[in-house]
């Protein structure tokens, strides 16, 4: 009889846990991305940028010769580098649009990839992240996909519009949203027209 027969119950059951929790992290549940389109482009879209200044409340999207700009609306707690779930604050760094909806609670959402890389590593070093978290997050980085959503760095982190539920907040530039970057409706579908999936994004301070 083989060792392996000879394994405990126990060690069996452990043997099993990490053998599923390896298949979860390599086939994520389609149920962390709340996005229409998450196609990983060949190329970077050179031709469409995302400029967002968080101190000046701003957004710029270039594509061609187009220049569209307009005031953006922040979290309560926009000072400050998103770090950690649940902190409430909007990355800082180089990003790029990682899916799109169409049809989301705050009409047309953009997704941003974060964590990037260089979020991933301070996240590894504060073991926030697994190795294997890191390995995966930096794997799909590289290959312009959607990035783990689920671990404690956080994640759904975009670009939308306001809803009805927040007009009046809005209205009046009163800053409501969890670390996402909120434009009024009309905006934000001219926004979701020019960008598209790979899209690069800075977020300055």
């Amino acid at each position: 009889m083989s060792n392996f027969f000879c394994i405990s119950k126990q060690n069996k059951f452990l043997f099993l846990l990490f053998f599923l929790e390896t298949l979860l992290l390599l086939y994520p549940l389609s149920v962390q991305c709340a996005c229409d389109n998450e196609a990983p482009l060949d190329k970077e879209k050179a031709d469409t940028k995302v400029l967002i200044y968080k101190s000046l409340k701003k957004i710029e999207v270039y594509k061609n010769n187009l220049k569209l700009s307009h005031a953006v609306i922040l979290s309560p707690y926009w000072k400050g580098k998103k770090q950690v779930r649940g902190d409430k604050k909007t990355p800082e760094g180089k990003y790029y649009i990682c899916c799109k909806k169409n049809i989301s609670k705050y009409n047309y959402f953009l997704g941003i990839s974060y964590p990037n890389d260089a979020d991933a590593l301070q996240g590894l070093k504060a073991d926030l992240i697994t190795v294997k978290e890191f390995i995966k997050i930096d794997e799909q980085i590289k290959n312009r996909q959607k990035p783990l959503w689920n671990t404690k760095l956080g994640g759904y982190v975009g670009i939308h519009g306001t809803g009805k539920n927040k007009n009046f907040e809005s209205a009046f530039n009163i800053n409501w949203t969890d670390g996402c970057i909120a434009l009024p409706d009309n905006i934000m579908e001219k926004v979701y027209e020019l960008v598209e999936v790979g899209s690069p994004v800075t977020i300055l301070p």
